[in-house]
């Protein structure tokens, strides 16, 4: 046996074996302090399949049993366009401590909030979460875009399937980031027409009709381009949707008037174009491609719910 692996069958004494169906590291519960002050301490594996089934498993029954006459429920918000303390902020005061517990999670690119609340088991836990639930979209608004761990893109395709329309991708600074998010939805063949990665300023005139003098007044990183790369990629594909980025990822490449972080989406329709300039600030490439997907994903999601500036 390596060594690596006879390390991981030793354990703390007194402690009890969690069992590892999917690895070879188990995890293990161990009580620290005597008496009334005991605690107890979970300890699991890394690696986030491993641990997540081991927690169904065997450490939610665990829990579940030191208080068998009390049961749990939560319910998590998955938010947009918010940091963790901006999220923080804004729901302080709107549930107290006595109503339920209230923690946050950073899952890049998005920022989740989860209510817990708990009860004996004839309570109507879930009603209770109902009423905390209208208070927190009250309170938050379009910063939330789903319930549970859904991506945007997911969000996004529900929509376009409920309301029948079709979009197609023009990226630049995204590198393609944004169509595959799209196609890791099963279905989306249902919705998504075209993506493309025009990059160069060449690919953006020949291919979506980007005019030059866009390019030359205003360059490739503006409102003015992406609007028209976004009206060319609805043009040629035929989509209802038309949507764009581009934008600078770094590290090299700004300038004082558009430094690293600086991005423009566009998202065109029949009869009409937007576009918004944003600053990221100056994050790492991967950051900067993935809050930008992000970004124009719900630049559309508000654009079909009808709660966007464009659709004024």
């Amino acid at each position: 046996m390596p060594a690596n692996n006879r390390k991981q069958a030793f354990f703390p004494e007194g402690s009890s074996i969690i069992p590892n169906p999917t690895g070879t590291a188990p995890g293990f519960i161990t009580p620290v302090g005597r008496g009334e002050a005991i605690r107890h301490v979970v300890c699991l594996p890394g690696v986030p399949r491993e641990m997540k089934r081991m927690m169904a498993d065997s450490v939610v029954p665990w829990l579940e049993g030191l208080n068998p006459g009390l049961r749990f429920a939560s319910r998590t918000f998955s938010t947009v366009g918010l940091t963790e303390s901006r999220l923080d902020e804004l729901l302080a005061g709107v549930i107290s401590p006595e109503e339920a517990r209230l923690a946050f999670r950073a899952a890049f690119p998005k920022i989740q909030a989860r209510v817990t609340v708990s009860g004996t088991p004839d309570e109507d836990l879930e009603g209770r979460l109902d009423q905390l639930e209208a208070r927190v979209r009250e309170r938050l608004g379009a910063h939330v875009y789903a319930l549970g761990d859904e991506g945007m893109e997911e969000t996004v395709g529900k929509l376009l399937r409920e309301r029948g329309l079709t979009l197609a991708v023009a990226e630049s600074c995204t590198g393609g980031l944004i169509g595959h998010r799209i196609t890791e939805v099963p279905g989306s063949s249902a919705y998504f027409l075209l993506g493309v990665v025009t990059y160069s300023n060449q690919a953006k005139q020949q291919l979506l009709g980007v005019r030059i003098e866009t390019l030359e007044e205003h360059g490739a990183v503006s409102t003015q381009t992406a609007e028209e790369m976004a009206a060319g990629v609805r043009r040629i594909s035929g989509a209802d949707l038309g949507l764009a980025t581009t934008g600078i990822a770094g590290p090299g490449g700004g300038t004082p008037d558009k430094p690293v972080g600086t991005v423009c989406v566009g998202l065109a329709w029949e009869g009409g174009a937007w576009s918004q300039r944003y600053n990221l600030g100056e994050r790492s490439r991967d950051w900067i491609k993935g809050m930008t997907a992000q970004t124009a994903l719900d630049r559309v999601r508000r654009w079909l719910l009808g709660e966007d500036e464009s659709r004024a």
